[in-house]
């Protein structure tokens, strides 16, 4: 998504813009369904609903908050302010989770974490053999 918009900013002609636009859908589209499934996951069950709802709401609700500071952008620069703008919020939206940091009181322990995250670390804990 933010490459499609980096280059959607600085396409010189339709064509790049078309390919920009393509890439930032294919984003969009493989976010939308796994930022939900990750919102499942990671939330316990008495709060799971209303986790997932709330993420949900999310989208329309940044749609209109993007789509209201794109008119601002749009009345002091031009179409590609929009888009770099773009670019940068989710450029810095994929950054965040690498900045926060997890208390000990609410991380999960390693054996009780998604499988595909275990699995992508170097190292794997015996968990058949907990205590």
């Amino acid at each position: 998504m933010t490459v499609g918009m980096g280059v959607t900013a600085v396409a010189p002609g339709q064509i790049v813009l078309s390919l920009g636009r393509l890439l930032t859908g294919v984003g969009v589209g493989a976010m939308v369904p796994s930022i939900s499934a990750l919102a499942a996951e990671y939330s316990n069950h008495r709060l799971r609903n209303l986790v997932v709802m709330l993420v949900a709401i999310g989208f329309p609700v940044g749609g209109l908050l993007c789509g209201s500071t794109s008119s601002l952008l749009l009345h002091y620069f031009d179409w590609r302010s929009v888009f770099i703008a773009g670019a940068v919020i989710t450029g810095l939206t994929v950054l965040a989770p690498l900045l926060l940091v997890r208390s000990p009181s609410n991380s999960l322990p390693w054996c009780e974490a998604p499988l595909l995250w275990r699995k992508s670390m170097p190292f794997e804990p015996d968990c058949n053999n907990r205590r």
